[in-house]
């Protein structure tokens, strides 16, 4: 995710309870937990949450994953990592113990984790491999650092790797792997399906590494598969002027094509290498049609991503949402042949309550409801949108259950997010990591 250099913001007032009769709330709708199950927190936050042990005072800046089972959740950034089992319905339980925490200067609660300076600040990303066996942590702390923990799938208990296979960057002392890179800032990072490959993404390049599926080491693929950047500089594979390297990976199911933005790429199953596939995404304007995807959205995007059937997309910005639609031979992104309007703050679009400057979404496995989190100095709520899976077509629920948080919505602890909701692949619960973790109920019918 990329960084938030400022002072996170969070709600913190009394949780809303669960109405009388939920049955006739809309599907996607969140209802956050009761009592001290809605949030976990720092005990210096001073919110109303379950205390999240071992977290250091004023480094708290988190991203989050689930793992591949569900089973359980772990966040972490620059202060370290914290793992979590979910419950059976849902709520959040810290391992027990010094399994619950692994932080760069251990504490008689918590493992000690190599590699990480502590503090607060830069950008950070987790993956989990698709077997489950192993997390990888990214923490930019100028140099970024990459670590690598051994995953026991039945406790969740997070073990980090031996000497340089525990960690990589591109500082040279230490006891972690070095790494050629002249980009110390990193923002995303993404584990294939097929478990062979990692992608880290830099402000200079995509960096490939190749998974060793016994153990979870990771090393740079070889020769120019090993980095993606623009006209191929440095030894590394070329890709077009419009490269936007700071944007995540996302992988096709079948682990054969990759995007990048509005990019398509093929994937090599041997050794992770990208190659740019001719094309990028247009959306000219029609006036005779729902303006789904303006140009004007598309130019400013700053994230996309792909429904989990592939057949849409979705790019946001500082004005707003598009919707487009893949094409089923190139995968290339157009404008949709039935979605609605666009959501944002552009005079075409339909306008959202309870955020100005939409940063990430998630989108429910069922296809029907998505959930944007805000980005750059807004402060905004959590958005809980109804989509439909046949059109693509997304819609802010009515009331306050189309937000939670602060502006109108409904006045529960939301913290300020550092990348895209959580949603369990039951669609049950919905998670949001940032500041600290807020934990919600998923209405699914």
């Amino acid at each position: 995710m990329l960084a938030r250099r400022f002072v996170a913001v969070a709600v913190a007032v009394a949780v809303v309870p669960t109405p009388a009769d939920a049955s006739v709330r809309a599907v996607g709708s969140l209802t956050q937990f009761a009592g001290r199950k809605a949030c976990l927190a720092p005990a210096w936050e001073k919110l109303p949450c379950t205390r999240i042990r071992g977290a250091a005072i004023g480094g708290f800046e988190t991203s989050g994953v689930l793992s591949a089972d569900a089973r359980h959740l772990y966040v972490g950034g620059a202060a370290g990592i914290f793992a979590f089992r979910r419950a059976a319905d849902g709520a959040l339980v810290q391992l027990h113990g010094r399994s619950g925490c692994l932080v760069p200067h251990a504490r008689h609660v918590c493992d000690r984790v190599r590699g990480l300076p502590g503090g607060s600040g830069g950008s950070s990303a987790l993956a989990v491999s698709s077997d489950g066996r192993n997390v990888y942590l990214m923490a930019d702390t100028q140099p970024w650092v990459l670590i690598t923990f051994r995953r026991d799938p039945g406790s969740g208990r997070l073990e980090q790797l031996d000497g340089a296979r525990g960690c990589i960057t591109p500082a040279s002392k230490g006891s972690c792997g070095h790494i050629d890179s002249p980009n110390a800032y990193a923002y995303e990072l993404t584990a294939s399906p097929d478990g062979r490959s990692v992608y880290l993404s830099t402000a200079g390049r995509v960096l490939v590494f190749a998974r060793d599926v016994s153990t979870g080491t990771l090393r740079p693929a070889p020769g120019r598969a090993a980095c993606v950047n623009r006209g191929g500089r440095h030894g590394c594979t070329p890709a077009r002027a419009d490269f936007q390297p700071g944007q995540r990976v996302d992988v096709s199911p079948d682990s054969t094509r990759a995007y990048i933005g509005p990019d398509v790429f093929a994937r090599d199953a041997g050794t992770g290498a990208l190659t740019e596939l001719l094309g990028t995404a247009t959306c000219p304007f029609d006036p005779d049609r729902a303006p789904a995807c303006l140009p004007e959205l598309l130019n400013a995007a700053i994230a996309w991503r792909r429904s989990p059937d592939g057949r849409f997309a979705y790019a946001l910005g500082q004005d707003g949402v598009a919707t487009l639609e893949a094409d089923p031979t190139s995968d290339l992104l157009g404008r949709p042949t039935a979605a609605g309007a666009c959501l944002g703050d552009s005079n075409l679009c339909t306008p959202l309550s309870g955020v100005h400057e939409p940063r990430d979404i998630a989108l429910a496995n069922d296809g029907r409801s998505a959930y944007l989190t805000p980005g750059g100095l807004d402060p905004g709520a959590l958005v809980v949108l109804a989509r439909d899976p046949i059109t693509g077509t997304l819609r802010q629920l009515a009331g306050r259950d189309g937000c939670l948080g602060p502006r109108g919505c409904t006045p529960t602890p939301v913290p300020y997010p550092y990348g895209p909701a959580l949603i369990d692949p039951q669609g049950r619960n919905v998670y949001v990591t940032g500041t600290f973790v807020a934990a919600f109920r998923r209405q699914t019918t």
